[in-house]
């Protein structure tokens, strides 16, 4: 009896103890209360996300734009009607790796005519009272420059060309030499029409050439080297509707 009596005793010690100790130390008890601006984590971060779809991301882009690391170079004030010329030095020292003199090509590679823009230059391109040339005369001068190089690049006239010849030429990292007008006005045709290898120029009123270095699919725009502009973004269906006018004149490279 002496000995329930003193063990229960004891429990009721043990209890009065403990009770004791949880009171005194409720204040040392932190409770943590989720932040407001905490937010789970319950998928990878953006940088991992960029990170994994990296090769995805390469692969798009190349299919919609594509940009050529070609300098442009400005015909104002030595050349006021050398644009021509002009898309041509920039095409030439972009495939030589070498800086291409203009006037070497005006004085060494061309021929002035008065008006045949197919197989000269019509006037003098270092004067505003020059004319220009079209295609397969800037052709020739290419294909001899590059000959003189070395090269085994070959320029070609590619008038009649489309817009997928173009951007296939981009992607394979050449250049298209393109003609249009003197800031994308309307172009008027005139009477000088000239037949040259089966087919039929007609040369128009604010001729111009510039060259194609890339596009923007999404933007839908082709990125341009022009001669007056500089580097300049212009839209793809309204610049193949002024070549498509006058004939897609153009110099390509293979």
């Amino acid at each position: 009896m002496y000995r329930k009596v003193l063990a229960l005793l004891v429990i009721i010690i043990a209890v009065i103890y403990v009770g004791y100790i949880a009171h005194d130390h409720a204040e040392d008890v932190v409770t943590i209360q989720p932040s407001a601006e905490f937010t789970p984590i319950t998928e990878a971060p953006p940088e991992t996300i960029r990170h994994s779809s990296e090769e995805a991301y390469d692969f798009i882009t190349f299919q919609s734009e594509h940009l050529l690391d070609i300098k442009p170079i400005l015909q104002m004030p030595d050349y006021p009607t050398g644009c021509e010329l002009i898309s041509l030095t920039m095409v030439l020292s972009y495939i030589t790796g070498e800086t291409v003199d203009t006037d070497i090509l005006i004085d060494d590679y061309i021929t002035i005519t008065p008006n045949d823009f197919i197989n000269g230059f019509m006037g003098d391109p270092r004067t505003s009272n020059g004319g220009g040339c079209f295609p397969p005369f800037i052709a020739k001068c290419a294909n001899e420059y590059l000959a003189d190089c070395h090269m085994t690049v070959t320029a070609q006239d590619a008038s009649g060309i489309t817009r997928q010849e173009i951007l296939d030429s981009i992607d394979n990292g050449l250049p298209v030499l393109m003609w249009t007008t003197m800031y994308m006005e309307e172009p008027v045709l005139m009477n000088n029409i000239i037949q040259s290898n089966g087919k039929t120029y007609q040369w128009y009123i604010s001729e111009h050439c510039l060259v194609v270095k890339g596009y923007n699919l999404q933007k839908n725009v082709f990125i341009l080297n022009d001669p007056l502009q500089g580097e300049i973004e212009y839209d793809i269906d309204k610049f193949m509707e002024i070549s498509d006018f006058i004939g897609n004149l153009a110099v390509t490279l293979k």
